[in-house]
């Protein structure tokens, strides 16, 4: 349960600096920045996909933040804050 710990933490947080939070699905800054997962594609190769797309944004980066395979995770944090910004959402 980490995850629900840490969610409800960051609200707490949210709340006692009076900021509103908003979530995004992540379907939607997915598809907002044109991640698509093609019919019959494995979770792997989706995954790549925002790797390579981070790697581009972020060239200075590509050898170290999102470098390894299992670095999907840094890339999807960096793309959903990269959609926020663009958006005007913060």
């Amino acid at each position: 349960f980490n995850f629900g710990r840490a969610y409800g933490e960051l609200l707490g947080v949210c709340v006692a600096l009076d900021v509103e939070p908003v979530l995004i699905r992540p379907a939607d800054w997915k598809a907002g920045l044109g991640l698509r997962r093609e019919f019959g594609e494995s979770v792997a190769s989706f995954k790549r996909k925002s790797l390579v797309m981070a790697r581009e944004i972020w060239t200075q980066h590509a050898k170290t933040f999102f470098a390894r395979a299992k670095d999907d995770g840094a890339a999807e944090a960096a793309l959903l804050g990269h959609y926020a910004l663009t958006q005007g959402i913060v």
